[in-house]
């Protein structure tokens, strides 16, 4: 039996808040809990509209880029460029230096889907990390 959107988000929201003491306090990640359930930016707001049970987990946005994870897919706005995988599709993922050893607030990390698609998604660097990725990982270890 498959769980329900809400079930999804929830069991999300809980790995994520396990993970990062803050989760709310990032200048470019954003986590989507019960009280920001209808509550989505603007920029992602006017491009994005959610599938039916569709909610938001997770976004990450940096200028005119843009990353939501939802409970049924991770979409990616890069410069007006939308691009959209259903999770329930990736096969492979990669965080890429997610730590911030670099200059960069911001990094690019990656998901690979059963048809070869391969689709770059944004990810905050340090601690903020965190939330996006454990937010992939949950998704697809329910999804799987």
């Amino acid at each position: 039996m498959s769980k329900s959107d809400l079930s999804i988000k929830n069991i999300c929201v809980a790995a994520i808040k396990r993970s990062v003491s803050n989760p709310m306090g990032f200048s470019a990640t954003w986590l989507y809990d019960e009280e920001y359930v209808l509550n989505l930016p603007q920029v992602i707001s006017n491009t994005v509209t959610l599938l039916h049970n569709e909610l938001p987990i997770a976004s990450t946005i940096f200028s005119d880029k843009w990353t939501l994870a939802t409970t049924q897919r991770l979409i990616t706005n890069n410069k007006g460029v939308l691009q959209t995988m259903k999770i329930e599709d990736v096969v492979a993922r990669d965080y890429g230096l997610f730590k911030g050893n670099g200059p960069s607030q911001i990094i690019e990390g990656s998901v690979s889907d059963k048809y070869g698609t391969k689709m770059d998604f944004l990810i905050e660097t340090g601690h903020a990390s965190m939330v996006m990725i454990n937010a992939l990982k949950t998704l697809l270890m329910i999804r799987a």
